[in-house]
């Protein structure tokens, strides 16, 4: 009996360390897309006159809300934590953002990174991958809606983003394209043409919870 309980301890030891390793949180470091990769099919005056915003402020929103959501909807298996400013320009120069040949992913290249600059920061923000969201496309297009019972054609949009997950040593591990967003068209915001910061704001946690459904398995 003795012997048994022994052989048993041993086994759940040997088990116990493996079951906490495959539940060990991965802790991601996220850099925002760059102002210069904003891409629109309408025109940034159009935008800023939606929201009555000037300069860039459009640019800043967005990404001051989608840096929320990220860390926001973080949970007990996946921690999301953006890149300070400070870290961000220590790598900036060296990141690259273009469509890989023969695909439509907007990929981000950090090839040229250097790779013990990537790993101090990383270790020093405690996180093991690095999370590049590489644009943000808004393509203009038509769309029916129906007001005052009519149906009318109007201008809208959708929004997309790419993005690129690597780990400490720079290797690309895991992509995703053409995540979309699109505010719900009514006869009451079709003149914003789903450009309204405010109605985009409540869409970018669902945006994260996709993305961490994707990269949640990856070792």
């Amino acid at each position: 009996m003795l012997l048994r309980t022994l052989l048993l301890i041993a086994v759940l030891w040997t088990v116990v360390p493996f079951e906490i390793q495959s539940q060990k949180v991965k802790n991601i470091l996220v850099i925002p897309f760059d102002r210069f990769e904003m891409h629109s099919d309408i025109l940034l005056d159009d935008i800023n006159s939606i929201n009555n915003f000037v300069s860039d402020q459009f640019y800043v929103t967005i990404v001051k809300y989608i840096s929320v959501a990220f860390e926001t909807n973080s949970n007990e298996k996946v921690n999301y934590k953006i890149i300070t400013e400070a870290d961000l320009a220590k790598i900036r120069p060296s990141l690259y953002y273009n469509f890989i040949k023969n695909s439509a992913h907007y990929s981000c290249l950090i090839d040229s990174v250097n790779k013990s600059t990537l790993k101090e920061i990383l270790n020093e923000n405690l996180c093991d991958y690095l999370l590049t969201i590489n644009w943000y496309r808004i393509k203009q297009k038509k769309v029916s809606v129906k007001v005052d019972s009519k149906k009318k054609v109007a201008f809208y949009s959708s929004h997309y983003i790419d993005y690129d997950l690597f780990t400490s040593f720079g290797t690309l591990i895991r992509e995703g394209s053409q995540l979309e967003i699109q505010v719900q068209v009514n006869a009451e915001n079709y003149k914003k043409m789903g450009l309204f910061t405010d109605d985009l704001r409540p869409l970018y946690p669902q945006l994260i919870n996709d993305i961490t459904g994707n990269i949640i398995n990856v070792d």
